[in-house]
C-alpha cells in the first residue's frame, strides 16, 4: 500500500507543478499559474526524479495490471511536462492531455485498489469543469484563469 500511495503522491506532484507552469504559459487551468522560469523547471525536474524513485517499488511489488496502469499514468503526465517545458505548444491538445492524465490516474487507482483488496469500486473523476465554473462562464463572471 505504501508503494502505491507514495507513487501516487509523487505523480500528483509532477502533475500539479506541470499544470501550474503550463498555466503560466497561458494554457487554461484552474490552478494558480507559475512562471515558467528556471526555478520552476528545476522544481519540475526534481519532482520527476522523486516520481522515478517512487516508481521502483511499484515495479517491484505491483501486480502486472497495476504496473501497466502506473506506467500509462506517468507517461500521460510526461505530456503535461512537455507542455510545461515548451516542447509541446498546440493549444488544442492541452485539454485532451489533461483528460488523458485523469483517465490514466483513475485506472491506476482502480487497479491498485483491486490489487490491495480494497472493497468497493473505483472513485470516478467528476466532470471538468464543475457546474459552478460552467455557470460562471455562461454569465460572464468567470475569472481570467
Amino acid at each position: 500500500m505504501r508503494a502505491y500511495a507514495e507513487y501516487g503522491d509523487a505523480v500528483k506532484k509532477v502533475t500539479h507543478l506541470a499544470s501550474r507552469i503550463t498555466a503560466g504559459r497561458g494554457f487554461p487551468h484552474s490552478v494558480e499559474s507559475l512562471a515558467p522560469d528556471a526555478g520552476a523547471i528545476e522544481a519540475l525536474s526534481d519532482a520527476g526524479g522523486e516520481r522515478a524513485r517512487a516508481w521502483e517499488p511499484v515495479l517491484l511489488l505491483g501486480d502486472p495490471e497495476t504496473v501497466t496502469a502506473a506506467r500509462a499514468w506517468h507517461q500521460a503526465v510526461w505530456r503535461l511536462e512537455w507542455f510545461a517545458t515548451g516542447r509541446l505548444t498546440a493549444a488544442d491538445q492541452w485539454e485532451p492531455a489533461l483528460r488523458d492524465t485523469e483517465v490514466t490516474r483513475d485506472r491506476f487507482y482502480d487497479c491498485a485498489r483491486r490489487d490491495l483488496g480494497v472493497k468497493g469500486g473505483a472513485v470516478p473523476t467528476p466532470p471538468w469543469p464543475p457546474k459552478w465554473i460552467r455557470d460562471l462562464a455562461r454569465t460572464g463572471d468567470a475569472p481570467d484563469k
